[in-house]
């Protein structure tokens, strides 16, 4: 049985029973995007905390979080060993209204990503980042690996 380890903290811990699913369905999560994260819970361990929003009746609603909520509730139900609680950061609104608002605010990407400054981080750090299977919005993953493994330099165009 594999265990899922908590590698970080939050500014408190709650169970996956006590948090409620607030986006409802505002994005979606494939059955491949879905392994990829299992994947990466299953590399990395539970690495980022839930953002929740407490309601005036204090029921707790995630605000960011609810794709790895979706991933450890079915890796519960497969037989993965998961901790009793998760960590959590708690985010202040003043109604449910805000609270959306934030959501959106959240999930806005605001810094983009510069292709040299990715490829100098990746270099630095040694990382293939070909099998982790992210998307990075702006950059084609495989054409960027093309580029960079087969010793084309910063002046050559992606094509």
């Amino acid at each position: 049985m594999n265990k899922i380890e908590i590698k970080c903290n939050g500014s408190c811990n709650i169970t996956l029973d006590e948090l409620n699913d607030f986006q409802e369905d505002l994005k979606i999560l494939t059955d491949d995007r879905k392994q990829v994260l299992k994947d990466s819970i299953l590399k990395y361990g539970f690495s980022f905390p839930f953002i929740i929003w407490k309601d005036e009746q204090s029921k707790i609603w995630i605000n960011d979080g609810h794709q790895r909520n979706k991933v450890l509730i079915e890796m519960r139900s497969e037989g993965y060993e998961l901790p009793n609680d998760f960590p959590a950061c708690e985010i202040f609104a003043k109604d449910k209204k805000e609270a959306a608002e934030k959501i959106l605010a959240q999930s806005n990407l605001i810094g983009k990503f510069a292709e040299d400054g990715l490829q100098n981080f990746i270099t630095k750090f040694d990382i293939d980042i070909k099998p982790m299977n992210i998307e990075i919005p702006g950059v084609d993953i495989d054409k960027f690996n093309l580029k960079y493994y087969e010793g084309e330099t910063e002046d050559d165009e992606i094509q």
